[in-house]
């Protein structure tokens, strides 16, 4: 049994990690991905130290192995918070063993931090699988490959949250936490606020795209309005679109992507979402503050990673929401396009 001096200089070295700590904001979606993470880890290496980095390493995928350290230094910090807590409750309590334990279980998660901490941060695989591009992959597909995926949907449970991701953009997982549709003769309204990727100063806690039927009639909007109308039987309405399970759903595209495209690329939720980053860009109507809150972003920066302008550009119109709004005002975070004054100034 340690000390009572060797006890406390652990209390001690604990609590300064945790004051060094940088503070990060993560979403509740982040968090439960963390801690499913680690638990499979920790099962794996069976919370042996000498098993851990093999563990966080066993992947072809360099951003897996990135969040896998990350959801481990996540976990190890929580433990190490929660220990000193509970520590510090046994010595109010006079109760030796329970604080002589909680300091066994601090000085085993001080050292695993010490060895993940000391290892290397560059991603120590050798050969890369380099990740598929869901926006390149739109260049392969034909200009109409979501009408033709809703008629592919038209009888099965996916028709609606299909349509819903297709003129909304909204992720999978929004999806699955429900979408607010209010819909009319003349007029569309998408409402997302299931706070999915949203942080403290991440993320739109809410947002709306609207569509005017009297200024813009879409073949996949009015195809979306016909089929609640029908599903509800109402000429208007409000109605929460869901899904039981994301993968479920992404399963059930890329099954009906590939049978219509055998040797075309996997199609999946995301692949809508980037497409309709790619009307956006292509809309005369909206300004690119607009586009970052539809695609549910706080920041102008981000929406550079959704859809390009040139695809679809030959095709059909492409969708033109009327009216976008967001909870949160857009942060101008990207370098500004150099004018040509700027240019000339450097020759």
């Amino acid at each position: 049994m340690r000390t009572q001096s060797e006890a406390f200089a652990l209390v001690i070295e604990a609590r300064q990690h945790l004051k060094n700590q940088t503070p990060n904001s993560l979403s509740e979606q982040t968090i439960k991905g963390y801690e499913s993470e680690a638990q499979r880890l920790f099962a794996k290496s069976e919370s042996d130290i000498n098993k851990i980095l093999p563990a966080i390493r066993d992947t072809k995928s360099k951003s897996t192995y990135h969040r896998r350290k990350a959801a481990i230094k996540y976990v190890l910090m929580q433990v190490l918070e929660k220990q000193i807590r509970l520590q510090d409750k046994a010595q109010r309590g006079q109760h030796p063993e329970d604080f002589h334990r909680h300091i066994e279980i601090i000085s085993g998660t001080l050292k695993m931090l010490d060895t993940i901490s000391k290892s290397t941060d560059s991603c120590p695989l050798e050969s890369i699988r380099r990740r598929k591009s869901k926006r390149q992959d739109l260049h392969k597909l034909p200009p109409n490959w979501r009408d033709q995926l809703a008629d592919e949907a038209e009888h099965g449970k996916y028709i609606i949250p299909y349509l819903v991701s297709a003129i909304s953009g909204c992720r999978p997982g929004e999806l699955e936490k429900g979408v607010k549709v209010t819909f009319s003769e003349s007029e569309l309204l998408i409402r997302i606020d299931s706070k999915i990727k949203v942080t403290v100063d991440k993320g739109q806690p809410w947002r709306e795209i609207r569509y005017s039927l009297t200024d813009h009639n879409h073949h996949l909007v009015r195809r979306l309005i016909n089929t609640l109308q029908a599903e509800y039987q109402t000429a208007q309405g409000r109605e929460v679109v869901s899904i039981e399970k994301q993968t479920n759903f992404r399963a059930a595209m890329c099954a009906m992507g590939k049978k219509l495209w055998p040797n075309g690329p996997r199609v999946t939720p995301y692949c809508l979402r980037h497409a309709f980053g790619s009307d956006l860009k292509r809309a005369v109507n909206l300004s690119s503050d607009d586009i970052s809150a539809a695609m549910g972003h706080r920041v102008n920066k981000t929406v550079s990673y959704y859809g390009q302008f040139q695809i679809g550009k030959s095709g059909n119109l492409g969708l033109q929401p009327t009216k976008i709004e967001a909870a949160r005002s857009i942060t101008h975070t990207r370098s500004p396009i150099p004018s040509q004054r700027m240019l000339s100034g450097l020759s």
